[in-house]
């Protein structure tokens, strides 16, 4: 699809046409889709293009596209599935800024349920799926503390794979229990806190 739409910008399309083109392949493929497999993957590409077009423009019209997407998501490849997981991420936060926190939140756990299936199906590394849970650790952390604590705690299961963001995840455990008056746990973080520093700096190389 991205062959696709540089193609159609080459010949001097506007992304108004290629809009155009795509709701064109969506009523086709819907029309079909009860019928034959391969339009289900026609349209579930459709619906994730049309989602992002819209998500990019802050269009209403970006959540009903992108939740047709994840209704056919087994439809989608590892990277197409990614693709969707950051939309849904980016439809959260037009959401967010909307007012609509609830709908917001529902975008999110959709994010996350689909990297969490791509992740127990081995489709998506240990790196990548602790980044998706730190970024929507990171959106609760503002507002709902409590909610942020699982993303970050887990995420720390792969810190052998994310060594540059490790500090960062310490930090956001420490701030949301003292927020939620947890200070137990806060100082419990800080000495694990500290205890990786210390590493960090004996397995640094010492100048010359």
């Amino acid at each position: 699809m991205d062959g696709l739409r540089d193609h159609l910008k080459a010949i001097g399309f506007s992304e108004e046409k290629f809009e155009e083109i795509l709701l064109a392949f969506y009523w086709e493929a819907k029309g079909l889709s009860m019928l034959e497999k391969d339009s289900k993957k026609i349209l579930a590409l459709v619906c994730l293009e049309l989602g992002g077009l819209y998500v990019k423009r802050e269009d209403k019209k970006a959540e009903k596209f992108l939740n047709e997407a994840f209704n056919l998501r087994e439809e989608l490849n590892e990277n197409l599935a990614k693709s969707l997981a950051e939309n849904f991420k980016k439809l959260a936060r037009v959401l967010e800024k909307r007012g609509k926190e609830a709908k917001a939140e529902k975008a999110l756990e959709k994010s996350f349920i689909i990297a969490k299936d791509l992740f127990e199906n081995l489709r998506i590394s240990d790196a990548d799926y602790a980044t998706i849970l730190i970024e929507i650790g990171e959106y609760y952390a503002k507002k709902i503390p409590e909610k942020a604590i699982p993303f970050f705690e887990f995420a720390l299961r792969f810190e052998n794979a994310i060594p540059n963001r490790v500090l960062e995840v310490y930090d956001n455990l420490i701030q949301c229990y003292r927020e939620t008056k947890n200070l137990e746990r806060a100082q419990e973080y800080e000495l694990r806190r500290k205890i990786f520093t210390e590493k960090l700096q004996d397995f640094s190389p010492n100048p010359p």
